[in-house]
């Protein structure tokens, strides 16, 4: 037992997991374990967001008021920073900071990284199901967790066919 399992707490991919269930949390991990499996999530979090969010750009689905360098005319090294610093001072001020984001259909980063804390805190705050429910239909749910279903999802999910035995089953059965 202590040779298979004394490094589980090292391992993210359990530590997420049993994170991420909603009948487990952190209730048997360390303080410090604890901070670093939050972090993880987070950042796990956010990528996924940011990759979502890349991924609808790159379909055609360009965010209104951004410019990429690439739409401006191709520039010699000499002007260069002098063009990328327009081109940021014009990002900057195309974004709206008043609070009337009516007409923007991205958030800013912090934004995004306030809104997954303050999830991941509530969630963890929340009371834990009992262990013969389902914890994919409890992340189902929970609409309020939005910006961590998904990685819920990805984590407490089974993968089909990598089960050892079922490779050996496969393999006695060639044999």
């Amino acid at each position: 037992m202590n040779k298979k399992f004394c490094n589980l707490e090292n391992d993210p991919l359990f530590t997420i997991a049993t994170s991420l269930d909603p009948r487990y949390k952190n209730k048997f991990f360390i303080d410090i374990v604890k901070d670093n499996v939050n972090t993880e999530i987070i950042k796990l979090a956010l990528g996924l967001l940011n990759k979502n969010r890349s991924s609808s750009i790159s379909s055609g689905k360009k965010p209104r008021n951004t410019k990429s360098i690439d739409d401006n005319e191709p520039s010699t090294s000499a002007d260069y920073p002098t063009k990328s610093l327009i081109t940021n001072l014009a990002r900057i001020l195309d974004s709206s900071s008043d609070g009337d984001n009516s007409g923007d259909e991205t958030e800013p980063e912090d934004t995004i990284l306030c809104q997954i804390k303050s999830q991941l805190k509530s969630y963890l705050k929340e009371k834990r199901i009992s262990l013969n429910e389902n914890p994919l239909d409890w992340w189902k749910s929970k609409a309020k967790f939005d910006k961590l279903t998904e990685l819920a999802r990805m984590y407490l999910s089974a993968r089909p066919a990598s089960v050892p035995s079922e490779q050996l089953f496969s393999a006695a059965g060639l044999i």
